[in-house]
Parts: C-alpha cells; structure tokens; sequence
C-alpha cells in the first residue's frame, strides 16, 4: 500500500509539473491564440529578451529586436559600434509595460551599471519605446 501511495504521489507530481510548464510555455508560445497573450505581456517577454542578449553583449542578436526601418539603415556591425566600453550592464530587469494604443508599448526597465572608476554600480530606470509592425513588436531605437 505505501508504494502506491508513492506512485500517487508521483503521478500527480508529475501531473503539476507538465501542467506548469504548459502554462508557461503557453504564455510565450507563437500558436497561443492572441486573445490569450496581452499586448503588454508580449512586450514585456521580449524587451526582457533584448536585455539578456546585452547583458551578454550578444549585440547580433540584440539587433533582431530593433525595427525593420532601423535594420534597413545599420548593419550588425554598425549598431555593435554605438556600445562604447566606459560601462558594464550588471543587470536588467522590466518593471512595468503600458500600452496605450495598439501600435506602442513603453517599457520601464531597471538598469544596474558599473560606471568606470566606480567601485558599486549605479541603479537607473531606463524608459523604451517598442511599436507593432508586421505582427510583431520591435524595439524603436531613437
């Protein structure tokens, strides 16, 4: 009796957890029907995804997030150029995303950066602005 108690017990462990991960993966998954996924929560996932791609100066793939407008004006090459190396990113983090309209989202970010010659980084808010082209959103860089 103890050992199906045990595989009980294991079943439904198992059961919370690939309920969980479907769930979560729903939540980010492109077939997930729109009215499910809010503007803002689509937003959120992927400035969030921008910031992990600089946080790991992966600036090629952190150029895929910005707009097709500015991908037509720089290379690759050109937008790795505009980070200088007078600072270090340490973290990054979305703290709220508000859409007002259907076309643009602005994005708070709390930003922590080790400026040269500084022994602690500094925390800061950064505001972005991301706009819907083409059924996808894209960071507007100005």
């Amino acid at each position: 009796m103890l050992s199906l108690s045990r595989t009980s017990l294991a079943a439904r462990t198992a059961a919370l957890t690939l309920a969980g991960a479907t769930l979560v993966g729903c939540a980010s998954h492109p077939n997930t029907p729109a009215a499910t996924v809010t503007p803002e929560t689509l937003v959120s996932e992927r400035a969030q995804q921008r910031w992990d791609r600089l946080l790991a100066n992966d600036y090629r793939q952190a150029y895929d997030f910005l707009t097709p407008a500015y991908r037509g004006l720089k290379t690759p090459e050109e937008y790795a150029k505009t980070f200088g190396n007078g600072a270090e990113w340490h973290s990054a983090k979305v703290l709220k995303t508000e859409c007002k309209t259907q076309e643009a989202c602005t994005v708070t970010i709390s930003v922590s950066v080790l400026v040269m010659k500084r022994k602690d980084p500094v925390q800061t808010t950064i505001t972005e602005t991301w706009v819907q082209e083409d059924n996808s959103w894209w960071f507007h860089q100005k």
